[in-house]
């Protein structure tokens, strides 16, 4: 049984359109790595990911400060929070948040205090992911952080839908049919 069998339809429908993507476990793009390596900078945070969420784990397309790590299990993930709330969600201190105190992140390697995340949408607002930075101690972004944040997210869909376009282009297809 897959973890999200009790996920709305709605939420379901937004896995297969991730999945449709062809973007999991895609290499490392110069693109998306720029965007967290600019994010990390701006918001003075220790490690940048570009997240999505999967049937039962979150894996990174991007990452900055998160050493091998590749996937971690979904019921860990601070992004599944994020995509479902649709909008910024910042946690300045995680050891003092009821949702994520006890979080093996928080308690544990790599110690996560902070953490803000902007959620990665499709053209519809069909949340697919997120845009998150995390640090070692505690911390609130201010307007300025949190409008690139978005900015960045916002990008990051954009991109997501010129490489789809693309790939397309290149299988030679057009209107879901092969050409």
């Amino acid at each position: 049984m897959h973890r999200y069998s009790n996920l709305p339809a709605s939420e379901l429908e937004n896995l297969r359109k991730l999945q449709k993507l062809k973007i999991e476990d895609s290499p490392y793009e110069t693109l998306f790595d720029s965007i967290t390596v600019s994010i990390a900078e701006i918001c003075h945070c220790h490690t940048a990911l570009i997240s999505f969420l999967e049937e039962d784990c979150k894996w990174f397309k991007s990452k900055v400060g998160m050493g091998n790590t590749t996937h971690i299990p979904l019921e860990l993930a601070f992004c599944e929070q994020t995509v479902l709330s649709n909008h910024i969600l910042e946690i300045p201190d995680a050891t003092l948040d009821e949702r994520f105190k006890h979080n093996p992140l928080v308690v544990g390697e790599p110690f996560i205090r902070f953490f803000a995340g902007a959620p990665i949408s499709l053209p519809l607002g069909d949340p697919i992911g997120s845009l998150c930075v995390i640090d070692h101690k505690p911390n609130k972004l201010n307007d300025h952080q949190k409008i690139a944040l978005n900015g960045f997210a916002k990008v990051i869909s954009q991109a997501l839908l010129i490489r789809d376009v693309h790939l397309r282009t290149a299988l030679g297809v057009r209107n879901g049919k092969q050409t």
